[in-house]
C-alpha cells in the first residue's frame, strides 16, 4: 500500500473516532451538567444587572451577583429594529442565571398576530462571542415549532416536543418569513401566546424537561424542580443524535432555508 493509501485509510479512521470521542464527551457534560429550567432573569433596569437569583439556583450558591448585561450587538440591534417597526411587542430583557461565565441578553418579543415568540440573545458565554435568534410558534396539537439562526444556539429535544431547525438568514425579515413557512407546513393550526408570552414559554420548557424525567432521560436535581440533569440512558440517546445534527447540517442544511 502506497504512502496516498495509508494516508486515505488513516483519515477514513480518524473521522469515526473523532465523532466517538466527541459523542463520549458529550455524554460526560450531559450528565454533569446542573442544568437550570428557567434560566432568564428579569433586568433590573437602575443597576443594568439581572434581579437575585433564586436560592434554589445551583449557580446562586457562589454568592457572585450576575454581570451587566451587555449591550445589544449590530445584529441583534438590527433584528430589534426590524420587529419595533414590523409592530412587535417588546416584553424585556433579560440576563443570564448560570453565572458570571454568561455575559449575555436577551431581548423578548411577541409578534402582533401574537403567534411568533422571538428571543434575540448575544453576548459572551465563556468569553466566546454569541449571537443568535430564537423563534418559537406553539401548535394547538402540543408541538413547538423552533427556528434558529445560528448552530451554537441548537438543542436537540429527545421529546419529540420541539421541532427545530436551523436557518441561515441574512436579515430577520429572512428568519421570520423562514420561520412562517415552516408553520403553515405542519399539519395543526398555531396557538397564540397569551396575555404572557414569557409565561407561556416557561410553562413550555417545564412540560418538556417533566417529559424527559417521566421517560427516564432526565431526573430532577432539588424538590422544587428548578435544575435537572440527563440520566445516563437519556445522554446516551441525546449525545449521538445531537452530534449527528449538527454533522448532518455541515452537508445537507435544514428544510426552509429562505
Amino acid at each position: 500500500m502506497g504512502e496516498f493509501g495509508i494516508c486515505m485509510g488513516l483519515c477514513l479512521l480518524a473521522i469515526p473516532a473523532f465523532f466517538i470521542g466527541l459523542v463520549l464527551l458529550t455524554v460526560a457534560v450531559a450528565m454533569w451538567e446542573r442544568r437550570v429550567v428557567w434560566y432568564f432573569v428579569p433586568v433590573d433596569t437602575a443597576t443594568g444587572r439581572p434581579a437575585a437569583l433564586d436560592p434554589n439556583n445551583p449557580y446562586a450558591a457562589s454568592g457572585v451577583p450576575l454581570p451587566q448585561v451587555p449591550p445589544p450587538s449590530v445584529d441583534a440591534s438590527q433584528a430589534n429594529a426590524a420587529m419595533k417597526t414590523m409592530g412587535f411587542e417588546f416584553l424585556g430583557t433579560c440576563g443570564d442565571a448560570k453565572g458570571a461565565k454568561y455575559h449575555v441578553r436577551y431581548d423578548f418579543w411577541v409578534a402582533p398576530e401574537r403567534d411568533v415568540l422571538v428571543n434575540v440573545g448575544c453576548g459572551k458565554v465563556i468569553g466566546i462571542d454569541v449571537d443568535a435568534r430564537w423563534l418559537y410558534t406553539r401548535l394547538q396539537d402540543g408541538r413547538t415549532i423552533v427556528t434558529v439562526s445560528d448552530q451554537s444556539a441548537s438543542e436537540y429535544d429527545l421529546t419529540g416536543q420541539r421541532v427545530e431547525a436551523l436557518v441561515s438568514a441574512i436579515s430577520f425579515q429572512q428568519l421570520l418569513s423562514a420561520h412562517r413557512k415552516r408553520i403553515k407546513a405542519q399539519f395543526s393550526l398555531p396557538l397564540s401566546f397569551g396575555p404572557d408570552p414569557l409565561k407561556d414559554l416557561r410553562t413550555e420548557i417545564k412540560q418538556r424537561v417533566d417529559t424527559l424525567v417521566a421517560s427516564g432521560y432526565a431526573k430532577h436535581l432539588d424538590p422544587q424542580q428548578a435544575t435537572w440533569s440527563y440520566t445516563l440512558l437519556g445522554a446516551l440517546l441525546f449525545a449521538p443524535m445531537a452530534n449527528g445534527q449538527a454533522l448532518r447540517r455541515q452537508l445537507i442544511p435544514d428544510s426552509g432555508q429562505p
